[in-house]
């Protein structure tokens, strides 16, 4: 009897120690959970963290992208700006050229002009896209009444000519030959009249419009009544 209370004594205490150790293990595991339950949730946080990086750096890629096509389109029109501010400069350039030279010329030879034709003939001697054929035709007019000399006359001839071969359109080629050209045809030297054709001929506005056959039968008729 008193070994065998001396020996449930020592299996109640064995198993307490491994009650002890179990609780141990259990309260280790538990803590190991704790902190793989942390990693985890900090893993999370890193991977959420890196998929808004990623994210945020295609929209940067996006937008800088974007900005590159909108800075190429601004260079391109800064160069087409570039090249009409050039383009116009030297258009003015040469109208404000030939107008003082014409005043230098119509002063130095004492001819009788009005200020009407001083302001209007620049845009006779270059032809621009203001060049208006009804306004231009009434200078001519003036011109023609201004003098009777025969450089002067030669002159104004040879402006119209000139203003003829510039034509940028059927519709000015017309308008043009109606009511400048075709009233001063019978003036024209035979020099002019041959002038006259082979500008008819070279200027595809003028040469293709529907009334250029016609007006070419008129300018041949009078070249034929100069040479006759």
């Amino acid at each position: 009897m008193e070994q065998s209370n001396e020996l449930r004594s020592s299996v109640q205490k064995v198993q307490q120690f491994h009650q002890e150790v179990l609780k141990n293990k259990e309260e280790e595991i538990n803590e190991y959970k704790k902190q793989a339950e942390s990693k985890d949730k900090a893993l999370n946080t890193v991977n959420e963290n890196n998929l808004a990086l990623i994210e945020k750096n295609a929209l940067l890629e996006n937008d800088k992208s974007e900005l590159s096509s909108q800075l190429a389109k601004l260079n391109s029109d800064i160069l087409v700006n570039n090249d009409n501010y050039t383009r116009l400069s030297k258009l003015l350039s040469k109208a404000r050229k030939s107008k003082s030279e014409f005043i230098k010329l119509s002063q130095v030879n004492g001819w009788f002009i009005n200020e009407t034709i001083k302001r209007q003939l620049p845009k006779v001697i270059y032809i621009d896209n203001d060049f208006r054929v009804a306004q231009n035709a009434s200078i001519f007019v003036e011109m023609l009444n201004a003098s009777n000399d025969d450089a002067w006359v030669t002159g104004c001839h040879e402006l119209m000519i000139h203003g003829f071969s510039k034509c940028w359109s059927f519709d000015m080629a017309d308008s043009y030959f109606s009511e400048i050209i075709k009233p001063n045809l019978q003036n024209f030297s035979a020099d002019h009249l041959r002038d006259l054709s082979t500008v008819m001929r070279a200027n595809g506005q003028i040469r293709d419009r529907n009334r250029a056959e016609a007006d070419m039968k008129l300018v041949t008729a009078a070249l034929s009544s100069k040479v006759a």
